[in-house]
């Protein structure tokens, strides 16, 4: 496992997020904090998980080009809910991932530079 820096940016239809921040990275997996979110990011030839954890929710992407799911699990109340997700691109690339989908009516771009 190797600390390194990263640079992740969010877009969505109202705001943009740039994040530059240590992550620990091991074979296909990324893990790092944004606040009090840990942020745990896989890759897996064309599929990537993205999953978004503090101690209230985890939220759970499962983007695919052919298929696409997310999960939003409350943990206080155990409660889960599943949500409409369309990948609409996906570009992985040596140290770069890129992953432009729609989550309930809204676009969203995620890109991670590590």
């Amino acid at each position: 496992m190797a600390k390194k820096l990263i640079k992740t940016r969010l877009k969505n239809n109202e705001e943009t997020i740039n994040l530059e921040v240590n992550a620990i990275i091991s074979d296909n997996k990324i893990v790092y904090k944004d606040k009090d979110v840990t942020n745990t990011v896989i890759i897996n030839n064309d599929n990537i998980d993205l999953i978004r954890r503090n101690d209230e929710y985890q939220l759970s992407m499962n983007f695919n080009k052919n298929k696409s799911q997310c999960e939003y699990k409350l943990l206080n109340i155990d409660r889960i809910l599943n949500m409409d997700i369309e990948t609409i691109n996906i570009d992985i690339k040596d140290n770069y991932v890129f992953i432009k989908y729609k989550l309930n009516d809204d676009m969203f771009e995620y890109e991670i530079n590590y």
